[in-house]
């Protein structure tokens, strides 16, 4: 994961984020919520928002006090990342 967190740094532009964080989401879809796989989709810009908060909400619910950090946790990082790029 943290080959895709450098790859975010260095993307230039809107197309480059979309297209990472898409293939984030693919690599990591077994780490969303069983009520997240279907609609797991990054058309845009808009949908990476929409879903760092999706995730982010997830990853608090399943696990609030936990230390370690789980799958769900990086992917929820990843897009919370992409949406500030």
């Amino acid at each position: 994961m943290e080959r895709t967190y450098l790859e975010l740094s260095a993307a230039s532009t809107v197309a480059e984020v979309v297209r990472l964080t898409r293939r984030c989401m693919r690599q990591s879809r077994s780490a969303l919520p069983p009520e997240c796989r279907k609609t797991a989709r990054v058309r845009g810009p808009q949908d990476i928002e929409t879903w760092a908060d999706r995730l982010n909400e997830a990853s608090r619910r399943s696990r609030p006090l936990a230390d370690e950090e789980t799958d769900l946790d990086r992917l929820a990082s990843h897009f919370l990342i992409a949406s500030l790029r």
